[in-house]
């Protein structure tokens, strides 16, 4: 799934690949990626958030990363990358998994 601006669902988003935004990716329940998840600024659910899901193969580690200025609800699988404030480019911090964020 691939938008200019933003990805908005009232209940989860699925998808067999890949998730990209120029915006953010906002769903009522959960995410679900076969690969990377990505948006500028914002990717938030209110229950849980996996990438890199594919079942045909073993996922390599950039296509199983989520990719954001602010990440909200629980990653239970994928690889968090936080982009700077001020530019999309650039991490702010190191990639968290999701055993990080449970503790």
């Amino acid at each position: 799934i691939k938008a200019g601006m933003g990805i908005e669902a009232g209940e989860g988003i699925e998808a067999g690949w890949g998730i990209e935004a120029g915006s953010g990716i906002k769903a009522g329940s959960g995410i679900e990626a076969g690969f990377q998840i990505s948006a500028k600024k914002t990717i938030s659910a209110k229950l849980r958030v996996f990438a890199g899901l594919c079942i045909w193969r073993l996922p390599n580690r950039s296509e199983t990363t989520i990719t954001a200025q602010r990440v909200e609800g629980t990653v239970c699988f994928g690889d968090v990358k936080l982009l700077a404030a001020d530019t999309a480019e650039a991490p702010a911090t190191a990639a968290t998994t999701a055993t990080e964020t449970e503790s």
